[in-house]
């Protein structure tokens, strides 16, 4: 009873750890980060979904009915992560930062992921290894960012710690656990959900492999049939959404692997770039940042750890072998994918974060002679105030903005209210209408209409970024119903903030110079930046 009392003191404590930290993290975003500018993409998206969904329990008359009949015919895109957002705007109303900080709860469940893995340790060596990662990158992004990756990531390592524990103790419970957390984790972002398997693949065979040794073919049924509250559990947490929404989920890995997309989002740069990209390249800064080599060699340590540990027979062996093998396998699953994402190594690279806690965890729990213990110790300080050091100043957002002339970050603070604005004062017509965008940037689709629904203003925004001129052509000079373009968002080329890598980039001008010439539309007004270029808002003049 008395360990269970502490075990929740440490909780409690590891818990308000984490809200200080959240807390310290969005002040800065609010002031160098993302949070200093309108809610852009991909975060956005999750934004608006959720919006829609708690508004369906809300505002709806038989709201029960009308959540379901909207996730039926609609499924989010990613269900979990919705619905946490719905939540946040429940309990902190709806505003931009409400679904950042509902991210204490991710970041309590990631650094409480390590403290259960190194719970055989002594708690302030666990403390140690937390201090580690509390000053990575990682830590700090898993609060500002509100993307899917995030949380699919830790409900996957939950899931690989779970299964590690059912292998150790053969409980079906941990078992069972373990399929709710690797079912979440596919909830979070569907569309990865190969991958996540993947990763849920390596314990699994891992159990195999004991089973074989144990029994040879015997035992490997028996692994299989001892894991049903594994698949189960997984199943019944996953398995309704994908019913629902399988289709969409295979079209959108298709479009964007192999089909008309997958050229957008191909890793351009050679072998080279791909191997590192993950640890020193732009998604191993998100995680890592400065303090990547540090990393490296901690999970090079662990490693060498546990094969000392396990030549002499010692306790604790397994888990800096096993870790290992985990970072391993996660790492070619995600080197061998022909698109690299910045978040889809956030498995990997938490893994080798968590190898290197447990080194120093291990360290500062041995016990040894006093100067042993004094110069061990010394040793792991000075590592952790180089990490401290590294972790100093915070991420900047945007940093070509955020440290450029005050104009441009001004500029882009408050681009897409000024457009909004010049919409919403034509007092256009808007019901069953679209409003056309024509590029993506700093003035995105997403961002308008998240500000519209946030407002309840009733306006449809739409973008053509993947798509040809003549389509977007063709999307003006719809006059059917709700698909005609009731206004057209267009850049001037050479406009500030423009993605010029996606395809709608380069006809923009040319969208400019057909709307010109049209007598469908005018000019109602334009946004300038501070170079002169503007973003032009034009309106329909006739939607019979």
């Amino acid at each position: 009873m008395n360990q269970h009392r502490v075990s929740i003191w440490y909780g409690v404590c590891l818990f308000l750890a984490c809200a200080f930290l959240a807390l310290m993290f969005l002040q800065h975003s609010a002031l160098r980060g993302r949070l200093q500018y309108e809610v852009g993409y991909e975060d956005v998206i999750t934004f608006i979904d959720g919006l829609k969904r708690y508004k369906a329990l809300v505002d709806q008359p038989q709201t029960h009915l009308q959540f379901f009949y909207q996730y039926a015919v609609d499924p989010p895109h990613a269900p979990l992560h919705s619905l946490q957002a719905g939540l946040a705007f429940a309990i902190f109303g709806i505003n931009d930062q409400a679904p950042y900080l509902s991210n204490v709860v991710l970041l309590f469940a990631l650094l409480f992921a390590f403290a259960y893995a190194a719970r055989g340790f002594r708690p302030w060596a666990v403390g140690v290894g937390l201090l580690y990662l509390a000053f990575s990158p990682l830590v700090y992004h898993t609060v500002t960012e509100f993307r899917p990756d995030y949380p699919s990531a830790i409900f996957t390592i939950w899931g690989v710690l779970l299964y590690l524990e059912f292998l150790r103790r053969g409980s079906w419970k941990y078992a069972a656990f373990s399929g709710v957390c690797y079912g979440l984790a596919m909830l979070a972002k569907p569309p990865v959900f190969l991958y996540v398997m993947a990763i849920g693949g390596a314990p699994f065979l891992l159990g195999l492999v004991q089973g074989w040794r144990a029994r040879q073919i015997t035992g490997v049924l028996s692994a299989i049939r001892d894991s049903w509250p594994f698949f189960i559990a997984c199943a019944l947490i996953a398995g309704p959404h994908f019913a629902i929404a399988g289709s969409n989920i295979y079209n959108y890995i298709i479009l964007n692997q192999t089909g008309s997309h997958a050229h957008i989002w191909a890793f351009k740069n050679g072998l080279y770039e791909r191997l590192l990209y993950p640890i020193n390249g732009y998604s191993g800064w998100l995680t890592f940042g400065s303090m990547w080599r540090t990393a490296l060699l901690l999970g090079f340590g662990s490693f060498i750890l546990g094969l000392w540990l396990s030549y002499h027979k010692k306790e604790k062996h397994n888990w800096f072998l096993i870790v290992t093998i985990l970072i391993i396998y996660s790492y070619s699953f995600l080197v061998i994918n022909p698109h690299m994402n910045p978040y889809f190594g956030l498995t990997f690279q938490i893994l080798l974060l968590f190898s290197g806690a447990s080194l120093l965890s291990f360290l500062v729990n041995l016990k040894l002679r006093p100067v042993g213990s004094l110069i061990v110790r010394l040793l792991v300080g000075l590592l952790l105030f180089s990490v401290v050091l590294q972790a100093f100043p915070l991420p900047i957002r945007n940093p070509e903005i955020t440290n450029g002339p005050s104009e441009f970050r001004k500029f882009t603070q408050t681009v897409n209210h000024d457009v909004l604005s010049i919409i919403v004062d034509s007092r256009g017509p808007v019901v069953g209408r679209y409003v056309l965008v024509s590029t993506y940037g700093v003035l995105t689709s997403h961002t308008l209409q998240w500000m519209s629904d946030k407002e309840e203003l009733g306006y449809t925004f739409d973008a053509v970024p993947y798509e040809g001129l003549s389509f977007a052509k063709n999307l003006l000079t719809r006059n059917v119903g709700n698909e005609s373009a009731a206004f057209a968002i267009v850049s001037e080329e050479g406009v500030f903030g423009i993605k010029e890598e996606l395809p709608n980039a380069l006809f923009s001008g040319d969208i400019l110079e057909y709307l010109m010439k049209s007598n469908q539309y005018s000019v109602i007004g334009k946004v300038e930046d501070p170079n002169g270029l503007a973003y032009v808002i034009f309106q329909r003049l006739s939607l019979d």
